[in-house]
């Protein structure tokens, strides 16, 4: 699969693709071949740097995953097989699916991505299987190339299961991170979003959160989808509840909500 960019030419956007207003500009292929790959994208403000996560990219481990970068060049947006920086784990492992959801903060210069599947993080000092991580990756002072080592975001009381980071938010400025473990099991399933807050240093690795927000009652799974409000910082994360819809019967509810901080 390949990311469209479309750019705005016009006043308004045209429903039209074909159309001068709003056409087609450039394909860009993270991993231009495997029918899964480029499965999110996220998008600097000024649209200067493109960011899109393959989570089952397999060149030598199976789905262990990956994230391309994409500076937009001086002549404009145009079709490209090859990302500007190609972005991986500091240890690859099989299905480790990194990428599948990916942010980029309002400047390009900080990126993030899951690592739902990685099993980086240890409940009582013993490792557990899929706790998942986050993995931050800071723009070099030469600017975005590969190789660039990210810093990882862990939960020191993961557990298995809670999957850390399937849904992750950077604040426009890139001084926060924000996951979700939707499942995170402590007997009552209200899930939880955990936020850490970039050190004066910079991004390290990090094992203890800075804060972590319990869902609001039983069950809730605090956590499905996470995101920033661009204009005042307040983080909303979604409840995914089992409910009743009328003339339909159950139905899995999602509401947004917004994190009392």
């Amino acid at each position: 699969m390949a990311t469209v960019v479309y750019e705005k030419t016009g006043a308004i956007w045209d429903s039209d693709d074909n159309d001068s207003d709003a056409s087609d500009n450039a394909l860009l292929w993270n991993h231009w071949w495997g029918v899964w790959n480029d499965r999110s994208v996220s998008i600097s403000r000024d649209g200067s740097v493109i960011v899109i996560g393959s989570p089952n990219w397999s060149a030598e481990t199976p789905d262990a995953g990956s994230v391309g970068v994409f500076v937009k060049p001086a002549t404009g947006w145009a079709i490209a097989r090859t990302a500007t920086a190609n972005l991986e784990a500091p240890a690859k492992s099989a299905y480790q699916r990194m990428g599948k959801y990916v942010a980029v903060s309002e400047d390009g210069n900080t990126v993030v991505a899951s690592g739902h599947f990685d099993a980086g993080a240890r409940f009582n000092d013993q490792p557990v299987d899929e706790p998942g991580v986050i993995y931050v990756f800071s723009k070099p002072a030469t600017g975005w190339a590969d190789g660039v080592a990210p810093a990882t975001l862990s939960a020191s009381r993961g557990r298995i299961d809670d999957v850390l980071g399937q849904y992750i938010a950077i604040a426009s400025d890139g001084s926060e991170v924000a996951g979700g473990r939707h499942y995170r099991q402590e007997g009552d399933f209200r899930g939880s979003v955990v936020v850490y807050k970039r050190p004066t240093g910079g991004w390290a690795d990090d094992s203890t959160p800075d804060d972590e927000f319990l869902g609001p009652r039983v069950n809730a799974r605090l956590g499905w989808q996470t995101t920033y409000d661009r204009t005042n910082g307040d983080l909303y994360s979604g409840l995914r509840e089992e409910g009743t819809v009328e003339g339909a019967g159950s139905a899995r509810l999602l509401t947004v909500y917004q994190i009392a901080r």
